[in-house]
């Protein structure tokens, strides 16, 4: 807002400087006419003298207008040149930055399927845990068996001791082969877990590896937007001072060529000054409304530069809607990351409720199983 500002008063400025030097010119035709009626107030004015005066003075003018107008067109010219030049590097660089923008997406589609390939092998892992955390419960509960067995077997030795000692060896040898096969279990049993510890640890490892190459990722295509919405408002702005300038010039254009139309007219009046500097009267009345058309032109000025204010005022307050229009864009973009994060929650705990339902279900599976093949 306040290099807007600085910018119009800039051309406020230009535009007064531009009226001062015309009043000044004005000003100096004005005792330029006045010296040549006091000249001409002679008994006998040297007509000739005075015209060649009059058309060396409309010259001087003209050679300074045209040297101005020149000088005006050329610094124009160069203005359009560098802001061409501008456009073409703005241009270049949101070509490169939508190559960039269309790498990083595919690195995010990319990184996607790794997720999901993750998020299977972690569904496979988690189905293998369940499968060893069921061999380990049936495990147990064989262990169990085997103890209660064992203890039963143990009192019916202690009661019939006396009346089965022909089978007391068997039996023992029934117990210890059922001990051996418990210490067999327990020893898978702990080799199992130590497995799946190892797995669990690699899963989680590789799970947070993924999370963090997404939240970068994530950040890295916030920061490419940002910078991409950025430099499209500075190529609508070198495209507004683009429209204005070509304005610009084409007003010097036909100020050009009023100020052609004015030679002319000169001309054609230096032809016609014999007849106006013989009527002293009729000279006044030229004389006043010289000074009449100046006050008009002056007034003219004064209504564009308040027209000029306005237009001025009007486009801030578009850029303050613009700018406004741009902040609700952002919160939008923000609550839909907000949703996003929010489903990859979701996506997480249906994924746990997954493995517990797996788990439990495999349990029961397990239970059936042993007691089916139970002796």
């Amino acid at each position: 807002m306040e290099s807007k500002e600085r910018e119009r008063v800039m051309l406020l400025e230009e535009e007064v400087k531009s009226l001062s030097e015309e009043l000044i010119q004005c000003q100096a035709d004005k005792e330029f006419v006045w010296s040549l009626w006091k000249r001409l107030q002679v008994a006998n004015p040297d007509l000739t003298q005075a015209v060649s005066l009059v058309v060396e003075r409309e010259k001087q003018k003209a050679e300074a207008k045209d040297r101005k107008v020149l000088e005006i067109l050329q610094a124009k010219d160069l203005k359009i040149q560098e802001l061409e030049k501008d456009v073409a590097a703005q241009r270049q660089e949101l070509g490169g930055a939508g190559q960039r923008r269309w790498q990083v997406e595919e690195e995010c589609r990319l990184m996607k399927k790794e997720l999901a390939g993750l998020s299977h092998r972690l569904a496979d892992k988690s189905r293998q845990l369940q499968e060893v955390e069921e061999c380990k419960r049936v495990s147990e509960e064989r262990g169990r068996s085997l103890q209660e067995r064992c203890s039963v077997l143990q009192h019916e030795l202690l009661t019939n001791q006396q009346n089965q000692n022909q089978q007391q060896e068997n039996h023992t040898a029934r117990i210890q082969e059922l001990v051996r096969l418990r210490a067999g279990h327990q020893e898978e049993l702990v080799r199992l877990r130590a497995e799946h510890q190892e797995e669990l640890v690699k899963l989680r490892a590789e799970l947070l590896e993924v999370q963090g190459r997404s939240a970068a990722l994530s950040s890295q295509l916030s920061t490419v937007e940002q910078q991409s919405s950025e430099r499209e408002q500075q190529l609508q702005k070198l495209r507004r001072e683009l429209v204005e300038i070509q304005a610009l010039y084409r007003q010097s254009v036909e100020h050009a060529g009023e100020q052609a139309e004015l030679i002319q007219q000169l001309e054609g009046l230096n032809l016609d000054t014999q007849h106006v500097l013989r009527s002293q009267e009729q000279a006044h009345c030229t004389h006043t409304a010289s000074y009449q058309k100046l006050y008009t032109e002056l007034s003219a000025s004064y209504q564009a530069l308040l027209r000029r204010e306005d237009e001025l005022r009007q486009r801030d307050t578009g850029l303050t809607a613009q700018l406004h229009q741009r902040d609700q864009q952002i919160s939008q973009l923000q609550a839909e990351l907000e949703q996003l994060q929010q489903q990859l929650r979701d996506k997480t705990s249906q994924v746990q409720y997954v493995y517990i339902y797996n788990y439990v279900h495999n349990q029961s599976e397990w239970s059936s199983f042993t007691y089916i093949t139970w002796p």
